[in-house]
């Protein structure tokens, strides 16, 4: 019998971006023209964990300790973005290959997911077609099992823009 699988929801909810507890996840696109083949990363997910805690003298601001993740959704940039349809697709191919890194990183409890509105600053697509995406992105509950998994107690990927409201 195969376990119930869930969509990913969306709560949009003006604040900062970066004032997220530790062992969250901060998600901002990126794209992939700097690359010699921009086609291979493009509906890609980058997880960048956070650097070991301070030795010496920690701070309140060292101890945050938050996950970056860098979806790829343009294999160009600015003005020269790919057409809409191919950044909702490798938006799409982005997000799931990123659930995909968090269900394999084993010993941690995710906190919270935040992300800006990817996709409507310099590639100019309108928020509701990116979030209307994401939403249909599903998560396997077998790869985050309630209490036991990686994934926050919620499965509400929440958009805090950069600033506030």
């Amino acid at each position: 019998m195969a376990l119930p699988s869930r969509n990913v929801h969306i709560i949009d909810q003006p604040g900062d971006l970066f004032n997220a507890p530790p062992n969250s996840i901060l998600i901002h696109a990126c794209n992939c023209a700097a690359q010699k083949q921009p086609h291979r990363l493009a509906g890609r997910a980058l997880l960048i964990p956070p650097p070991p805690p301070a030795e010496k003298n920690p701070t309140a601001e060292s101890q945050k300790q938050h996950y970056i993740s860098c979806p790829p959704t343009s294999r160009l940039s600015s003005g020269y973005h790919d057409p809409f349809d191919e950044l909702l697709h490798a938006t799409w191919w982005s997000l799931n290959d990123l659930f995909r890194e968090i269900a394999a990183i084993k010993g941690v409890k995710f906190q919270d997911i935040r992300m800006c509105r990817i996709n409507s600053g310099i590639f100019n697509v309108q928020w509701q077609f990116t979030k209307a995406v994401v939403e249909t992105v599903r998560l396997k509950e077998e790869d985050f099992p309630d209490g036991s998994g990686n994934f926050p107690a919620t499965d509400t990927v929440a958009y805090y823009p950069l600033g506030t409201a």
